[in-house]
């Protein structure tokens, strides 16, 4: 399984049902927003749900992606107004 390819596609049709079988159960989400790393399969699934929900949007594009045998990290940028409520 390409695991980037399958999360681009999750992102492009902003579907998530398939988002668990990505993550290993030692998953860490490191992101600034939340300034400590987030460690477990759940809690990295919790984020980046709420992550898929309010950032991805017309307004959302990837500007920069670096991955390796150890893990992925994609820098993105928001332009527009962040509808926190639906």
């Amino acid at each position: 399984m390409d695991t980037l390819a399958v999360w681009h596609e999750i992102v492009k049709n902003r579907d998530t049902t398939t988002l668990s079988s990505l993550l290993a159960d030692d998953a860490v989400l490191i992101s600034p927003v939340v300034h400590t790393p987030q460690r477990g399969k759940k809690i990295t699934e919790l984020y980046l749900n709420a992550a898929l929900h309010v950032f991805n949007n017309d307004h959302f594009r990837y500007v920069r992606e670096t991955h390796d045998e150890q893990g992925v990290v994609m820098e993105f940028e928001h332009r527009g107004f962040l509808a926190l409520c639906p």
